[in-house]
């Protein structure tokens, strides 16, 4: 592999278990991983895994925040005695609130308190003299979609032969290396100190008793997708284990979350997504 410039890739296909898509029927199900050079756009991986339980779960959201409209402080306006009213009138209510709940030695304090009363504090008078608040005129405001939707996928792959572990190990290290970021321009593979370019893309699809998904599918499809989060353990039933004089494990499992790049919206609903 090339670390100058735009690096080439030979693109070679593998999927798991071996018997998926076969003759026989057994697997007919799977999920297909296609990678993309994301400035080429030329394809870096092609791998078709099993489809596992974690797969077929997705979600929408659409975001919406709570606003005050402010016709409230028309409402404030309107004092007890009925039509239109100045602040003057609002002042004198919370006066006489005061005067009447406190002896008249208090009278200085309480001019003292409305000589620096803020609109709020007004307000909070006002109510409990009357026992009521202003109606806020609450309305919820749509702030478009704001997440991109994010799809994990968890694999417990365990071969039967030293070399369908190597083939595990060749998925696992194309995942690798789409997720991460080329070191193009860099003085050494190891330590580079040159730009970072952009990982892969991935193209995600179903394929259900052999048929890739389509608009007219009744789960859904998933977005062009970024891979945000690769976890691999190598445990097996809480121990450690290699095919006999191998370095290669007997279980690996793998988890990937996928990202979606796009964000959705009524027109790729009405397309299966």
């Amino acid at each position: 592999m090339s670390t100058q410039g735009t690096e080439t890739r030979k693109v070679e296909r593998f999927k798991w278990p071996p018997e998926l898509g076969t003759s026989d029927g057994q697997i007919n199900h799977w999920v297909e991983f296609s990678g993309f050079d994301f400035n080429a756009k030329a394809k870096t991986c092609d791998i078709a895994l099993y489809i596992p339980p974690d797969a077929l779960h997705t979600g929408y959201k659409s975001e919406y925040k709570q606003l005050e409209m402010g016709a409230g402080g028309v409402a404030a306006a309107q004092n007890a005695k009925g039509g239109e009213a100045g602040m003057g009138d609002i002042l004198g209510a919370a006066k006489d609130m005061l005067f009447g709940q406190f002896s008249e030695g208090l009278e200085a304090a309480a001019e003292r308190l409305l000589a620096k009363a803020t609109p709020e504090t007004i307000a909070v008078l006002r109510s409990r003299q009357t026992g009521k608040i202003v109606n806020p005129h609450m309305v919820s405001q749509y702030q478009g979609p704001t997440d991109q939707r994010v799809h994990k996928f968890t694999f417990q792959m365990m071969p039967k032969s030293e070399n369908e572990a190597k083939d595990i190990q060749k998925i696992v290290r194309q995942f690798k290396t789409a997720m991460l970021p080329s070191n193009a321009n860099a003085d050494a593979a190891t330590a580079p100190s040159g730009f970072w370019g952009y990982p892969d893309e991935f193209e995600i699809n179903f394929f259900i008793n052999g048929n890739m998904l389509d608009e007219t599918n009744s789960l859904f499809r998933i977005g062009r997708s970024a891979l945000t989060d690769m976890d691999l353990d190598y445990t097996t039933q809480d121990t450690v284990a290699f095919f006999e004089g191998s370095p290669y494990p007997v279980t690996t499992e793998m988890t990937l979350s996928f990202q979606e790049i796009w964000m959705q919206h009524r027109g790729l609903a009405e397309i299966g997504y």
